[in-house]
């Protein structure tokens, strides 16, 4: 008995894939995929350098440019001292992931860029990280030595790549 049922459910499936298939190519148009869109997060709040965007959301993912130690106006903050501009440049990036709906637990990759650093600023940009950072669990982080970022007097530059969270249940929310 339970063979039969299983030699019928068996056929049953063969002649209903059967219908779906033709020479072992599916019928009909391909599956679209869904592409997202990139959306451009340019804060008029966070001052940048110019040319590029503060922020990329792509699909599931947010690419964060580097954030220098620039005030609202524009301004270098901390000339001279790599501990104020480090701050500043985390301060600007907790503005941009704030905008994109991210938190500081969502960044998997952070990249530090110091122009000429001594051991002594690596241990002081780690050190605020550190502090910046919540928890145990750390993203990826790279500090690279460079020669110089594209603003004279600038001394640090902070970038990031985040997870977005949660970005389905807003796109619901979106539709009703």
């Amino acid at each position: 008995m339970i063979e039969r049922r299983t030699a019928a459910f068996t056929a049953t499936l063969l002649l209903a894939l059967g219908g779906c298939m033709a020479g072992g190519h599916p019928v009909g148009p391909a599956p679209q995929v869904m592409i997202p869109t990139p959306s451009f997060i340019n804060p008029g709040t966070v001052a940048g350098l110019d040319g590029f965007s503060q922020a990329v959301k792509a699909g599931s993912t947010m690419y964060i440019s580097p954030q220098v130690s620039l005030d609202s106006a524009g301004r270098i903050v901390g000339e001279h001292d790599i501990a104020a501009q480090t701050t500043q440049a985390l301060a600007n990036l907790a503005t941009v992931l704030e905008i994109g709906r991210v938190t500081t637990g969502d960044i998997v990759q952070l990249n530090v860029y110091l122009v000429s650093p001594s051991t002594a600023d690596y241990r002081t940009v780690h050190d605020l990280i550190a502090a910046f950072l919540p928890g145990p669990q750390r993203p990826a982080i790279t500090l690279l030595g460079v020669q110089s970022l594209p603003m004279p007097g600038l001394l640090v530059a902070i970038g990031a790549v985040s997870t977005v969270r949660g970005q389905f249940l807003e796109r619901q929310q979106n539709r009703r």
